[in-house]
């Protein structure tokens, strides 16, 4: 349907596009179609008053939207039409907001990349590791903080913080035994572009790891399964390469 939508209106869009975008943006019930006429926007020949009515009108419904899903989508559709720089700042404000209250950790991507595509203030990427550092402080599953560990990538931690996430993640790796969070605990590191003391610490608690799903009595009793586990640890390993 999306496809057919694109075909109709780059073949038949009339003129001027100010009533249709108007009407498809102010339903609170069309979000679909809102997002998709502000990416077809970028290839048909909208006017800049056209643009920047649609910026409004995502902007009023960005404003009030609680879905966090929702509310990135809104915030990269506005992205792709040159908004202006305190558009971006009105933008930026409301996902910071949503990422202040007491999101899960899997959620906090929706919000920051978005938020990484608005050109962010070096004190609001600040506000937005503050948030994602204190959740990781004391979240202790190896899959949640391997996602808040992703989320705090594209937000330029400085070194401090960067050595403030590695530890909590290592401390969790020295203590994981089951190989495939191990792994997870792995590549949330890997995204943190850890030290090489800090690569050499992860090898270890892997080989460590390793050896103990690896050993002679443990293989005969999990065969092919040990296989599977064994693979997960050296892909694992392969990352830290």
């Amino acid at each position: 349907e999306p496809d057919k939508l694109r075909q109709v209106i780059a073949s038949d869009w009339p003129t001027p596009n100010g009533p249709i975008i108007e009407s498809l943006l102010a339903s609170e019930a069309v979000l679909r179609r809102a997002l998709l006429l502000a990416e077809l926007l970028v290839h048909l020949d909208a006017d800049p008053e056209e643009k920047e009515q649609a910026r409004e009108a995502l902007l009023t419904r960005l404003a009030s939207e609680t879905n966090l899903r929702k509310a990135g989508e809104l915030a990269e559709a506005l992205a792709k039409l040159d908004p202006t720089a305190q558009e971006k700042a009105r933008a930026r404000e409301v996902l910071l907001t949503l990422l202040a209250t007491d999101i899960k950790p899997y959620a906090a991507g929706n919000l920051v990349n978005p938020l990484a595509g608005l050109d962010p203030a070096v004190q609001e990427k600040a506000r937005a590791r503050e948030v994602l550092l204190t959740r990781l402080a004391t979240v202790a599953d190896p899959g949640r903080t391997r996602e808040l560990a992703q989320a705090l990538a594209p937000l330029d931690l400085p070194a401090q913080e960067k050595k403030q996430a590695g530890a909590k993640l290592l401390a969790l790796l020295a203590s994981e035994t089951n190989p495939m969070l191990a792994r997870d605990l792995v590549e949330a590191l890997a995204a943190l572009d850890p030290t090489v003391q800090e690569k050499e610490q992860a090898r270890e608690a892997l080989l460590t790891l390793l050896a103990s799903v690896a050993g002679p009595g443990m293989a005969q009793v999990l065969s092919g399964a040990l296989a599977g586990l064994t693979r997960e640890l050296a892909e694992a390993l392969a990352k830290l390469d």
